[in-house]
Order: C-alpha cells, then sequence, then structure tokens
C-alpha cells in the first residue's frame, strides 16, 4: 500500500565552492546555539556557560554596542546614540550560525556579505536595528525593498551600496558596488541549498581565512604586524573532542622566512620539578639581531633559542634561560651597565636599584622576601646560558628532574620552532599574582577582584587542565601551530583577554596601559 504525504523535500546537497582568488576574508562560525547540542563542545560550552563568563559575556556586549559611535563619533556624541541598536545583534552574531566573506578585486571595488542563520522574530530585529545603524554611518535612509523582505542604502561614494533581506531562513547583508557579485552568489546559494557554503568533510566550529596583508590595504589599516611585504595568509581551523579544544592554524607569508633550526639546547641542569609550565622556542636570531633594544645592549652573540618553565612551589617561581657561548663575559659588560645607567634611571622614578650578585656576574633587584628578581649567566654540562628568575631557585639540586618524555618530545620534532606546555590552571593563579604585582610596578590601578574578568578568571581555575601547543616550520615560507587544550587559550593569553575586555576605551587599548597611573613614592616598585 502505497501512501503519499506533503512531507517537504530535502535540499540538493551543495556543491564543493572553488574560493574566488580575490577572497580577503572567508569566515564560517557553526554558532554556539549549535555547539550547545554537540557533544565534542561538551566541556567547551560548559566552561563558556559559567555564571562569571555570561556576566562577562554581557559587560562586552554592553561595551561592544557602543563601540561604533565612540570610534567613529567620539565619546561625547556617542552617549546621544542608544545602545540598544546594536546591543541585540550581537547576542545572534555569537549564539547563531554565520557565515562572511570580503573580496578585493584587483581592479574593482570592495565586495562584503555577510550570512546570518535567524528566526523570523530575529530577523525583524535585524531589519529594524541593522537599518538604523547602517543609516547613521552611511548618511542615508535605508528605502525598503518588499521583493527582497529587505532594505536598501544607496551612496554616491564608496561603498555604493548597503542592502539587507531574508533568503529562507538567513538573513543576508551586502556591502559594495550596486552590482555587488559576491551578495549575488551567496543569495543563489542560500536559495538553492539552503546553506551558505557547502559543509566541510570535518565539522569545524570555526573556519577562517583571511590575507592580513590585502586586508590592511582594503581597510587602510596601518599596523606594522600587517605590512604587505611581510603579512602572512592566515588560515584557522577550530574544533574539539569533548574535553578539549583543538586548535589548527597555518600562517603562509610572503617570503622566505630565515628561520634558523640549529640543534635543541636544553638546559636540562636548571630545569626540574615540580613544574607548571615549559616553553621551548628557537630560530628568532635574525629578528632580535635586529631589534632595536638588543642592539643597545652590549655586543656579543645572539642567542637563537629561549627557554622559559614555572614551579607549582611558589607564585614567583617562573625562569628563563638562553644559551650564549659568550654568556660570562656578556654578563660582566651587561652588569656595568646596568649598574651606571640602569640606576640612575631608576632612582630618578622612585625605583629601589639593582644590586650587583656577590659573583659581581650578574644583578638582583628588589628586598621582598618572596620576590627577588636576578639575572646572571652560568655554566652548566650542557654549555653556558643567561638566566633569570624571579626568586632565587634553592631546590634544583634535590628536585626530580624536568620529564624525559618531555624533554624527548621536544628533541625529536625536526622542524619544531615553538613547544608549549602548561597546567593552565595553575598557571592562571601565578599569572594573576604577576599581572598585579606588573600593575602595581608601573603604578597602574590594580585589576578589581570583583570585576567581571577577574571574577571569570578564578572559575577558571579548578575547570583548566594540560594545554600542549607546538608550532612548526612546515614549510620555507609556512608556519603551523597544533594546539590541545580545554578551552583553546593558555594562561598568559587568558590573562591578556581579560586586561583587554577589562580597557576603560574597549575595544581599544588595556586595562593596565588606559587605567591612570598612581603617584611615585620614593624607592617605590619593590
Amino acid at each position: 500500500m502505497a501512501f503519499c504525504g506533503c512531507r517537504k523535500p530535502e535540499p540538493a546537497v551543495p556543491p564543493p565552492v572553488t574560493p574566488a582568488p580575490d577572497a580577503i576574508v572567508r569566515l564560517h562560525w557553526e554558532g554556539k546555539r549549535r555547539l550547545n547540542l554537540t557533544a565534542e563542545a561538551y566541556y567547551f560550552t560548559r566552561i563558556w556557560d559559567a555564571p562569571a563568563a555570561v556576566r562577562l559575556q554581557a559587560q562586552t556586549f554592553d561595551k561592544l554596542a557602543t563601540a561604533p559611535w565612540r570610534i567613529h563619533f567620539g565619546e561625547a556624541l556617542a552617549t546621544q546614540i542608544p545602545a540598544g541598536i546594536v546591543r541585540p545583534l550581537l547576542d545572534d552574531l555569537v549564539g547563531e550560525e554565520s557565515y562572511l566573506e570580503v573580496r578585493a578585486p584587483t581592479n574593482g571595488p570592495m565586495e562584503l556579505a555577510f550570512a546570518l542563520h535567524v528566526n523570523p522574530s530575529r530577523a525583524g530585529i535585524w531589519q529594524t536595528n541593522f537599518g538604523v545603524a547602517a543609516q547613521l554611518f552611511a548618511g542615508s535612509a535605508p528605502v525598503p525593498n518588499p521583493a527582497e523582505s529587505g532594505w536598501v542604502i544607496r551612496r554616491t561614494n564608496a561603498p555604493n551600496q548597503v542592502r539587507l533581506s531574508r533568503v529562507g531562513d538567513w538573513t543576508l547583508v551586502g556591502v559594495g558596488p550596486e552590482n555587488n557579485q559576491l551578495y549575488a552568489e551567496i543569495a543563489a546559494r542560500l536559495r538553492q541549498y539552503s546553506v551558505p557554503v557547502p559543509p566541510g568533510a570535518t565539522n569545524y566550529w570555526l573556519d577562517a581565512n583571511v590575507d592580513l596583508a590585502r586586508v590592511a590595504t582594503t581597510f587602510h589599516l596601518k599596523l606594522p604586524v600587517l605590512d604587505a611585504a611581510t603579512a602572512p595568509k592566515v588560515t584557522l581551523l577550530v574544533n574539539g573532542d569533548g574535553g578539549n579544544v583543538i586548535t589548527r592554524c597555518q600562517l603562509d607569508f610572503p617570503m622566505a622566512l630565515p628561520v634558523d633550526l640549529e640543534p635543541w639546547t636544553i638546559p636540562t641542569a636548571l630545569i626540574h620539578e615540580p613544574l607548571t609550565t615549559f616553553t621551548a622556542v628557537r630560530g628568532f636570531r635574525p629578528w632580535l639581531a635586529a631589534s632595536q633594544w638588543w642592539q643597545e645592549l652590549p655586543p656579543g652573540a645572539v642567542p637563537n633559542q629561549a627557554f622559559f618553565w614555572g614551579l607549582s612551589s611558589g607564585s614567583t617561581r617562573e625562569y628563563f634561560a638562553a644559551p650564549k657561548t659568550d654568556a660570562g663575559p656578556w654578563m660582566n659588560q651587561l652588569t656595568q651597565q646596568l649598574l651606571s645607567k640602569g640606576n640612575p634611571w631608576l632612582s630618578q622614578r622612585g625605583y629601589v636599584s639593582f644590586d650587583p650578585l656577590p659573583t659581581g656576574d650578574g644583578v638582583s633587584w628588589g628586598r621582598q622576601a618572596n620576590l627577588l628578581p636576578f639575572l646572571k649567566s652560568v655554566n652548566t654540562p650542557a654549555g653556558a646560558y643567561i638566566y633569570a628568575g624571579l626568586f632565587p631557585d634553592t631546590d634544583g639540586a634535590t628536585n626530580a628532574p624536568a620529564p624525559e618524555g618531555m624533554i624527548q618530545d621536544v628533541l625529536h620534532r625536526p622542524n619544531l620552532l615553538y613547544y608549549d606546555w602548561e597546567l593552565t590552571g595553575s598557571r592562571l593563579e601565578s599569572w594573576f599574582y604577576l599581572s598585579q604585582l606588573g600593575r602595581e610596578v608601573s603604578r597602574h590601578a590594580l585589576l578589581p577582584n570583583d570585576s567581571a574578568s577577574a571574577a571569570w578568571l578564578g572559575t577558571l581555575l579548578p575547570r583548566l587542565g594540560t594545554s600542549a601547543t607546538i608550532i612548526s616550520a612546515s614549510g620555507t615560507n609556512q608556519l603551523s601551530l597544533l594546539r590541545k587544550s580545554n578551552f583553546g587559550l593558555t594562561a598568559p593569553e587568558l590573562h591578556l583577554l581579560a586586561d583587554w575586555l577589562e580597557s576603560p576605551r574597549f575595544p581599544l587599548g588595556l586595562y593596565s596601559l588606559l587605567t591612570p597611573p598612581a603617584s611615585a613614592p620614593a624607592n617605590s616598585g619593590q
């Protein structure tokens, strides 16, 4: 017996899309609402949904809601524009699936298309609120376009057109010339396949491709890291395995990288348990030699490797070592330079002076019992090193050495440039102390313990475990990053994020740099 039904036919499977050669940005975000239903994102979304994270997100969105007006019109005029115009749109940008593409043809105007998957009620908010926002920036009012369930703004200057339409379950925004081919392509794809881009073989939460140099040129951004001669093309892929976030990133540079992968010289005699972090990096000699601050130091061999590690036995047990064949003579010269030039500078600013170490080879700084930074040279069976720390290491000879497996993991990766392992929760606690100390020494306001960012960092302490990051030279002009972590960021990165989110001018600047400096009492700093 046959049954006839009225079931809606399944949409056709979209064919693969070859990226346009003039595309400078392609970004697909799965949307947090869908991640909440995905087993691969289980732990990540549980952390994101914690009350402290929700509070911080709300504070951040409140700031972002006024940011366009503050940046474009200035603080005074921005107060006259309701924050409610942009604020409800931000929830959708994070929560719902979206796709953004920007093209910059060589001999043509920039084209932008943005598709957002929202229900009809949210689509109505976008049609109204985004129209108001677009009018404020474009200087022209939207003209209703009933044929596309949207509106259009036409201008005499580029971009000549801003338009919004409703295509199936998607809200589509286009910015560019009157004949925006990119907008037309995305609209046609939505009508035929109900998706802006075909699903990939791997279900990435975030899939992004950005040509930084061309983005800088197209949007007239002037930043050193976006220099057209050196800025890379970036591919970023993020997904998870249920308990961890897996991050993959590839940087393709326009020139060969001057990387010298000399054999590792790990200071195993200095590194010991109980470790909370270990970082090894090499191949940076050309950049270090060219830097102005290095050229102001005494002449000598330029290091090509550096190692950083921290111990769980104290919040100030952080150390650094760099192999240097002339470490002893060079440190003698640097010691004299710090005492003769550094101490007058410190004294003029009310800081305590450097003290020479008893050996005369190196200095210490400060008077506190739990914090006594030092810098010196040291000879080990592996060679001579520049050695520094925030507190003298008194138990290196009695504690167990660094895990052999970790050391071998570094040694057996032939193209490895950067290796980082940490216990992120433990590191968060020590970094909070160090970041607050840095603000105090630089005479800026401490991050309030009851601030949204500080509270969020506090809730992360027991939730975050091991993080591991490796960066390799995967080609003469290519670097590849792979990271496995609970939340996608390391402890220093989380603190930098918190510092940025608390900036009084967010999204510009950092809290630690924009808060008013305190007065400078005599012999302060430690």
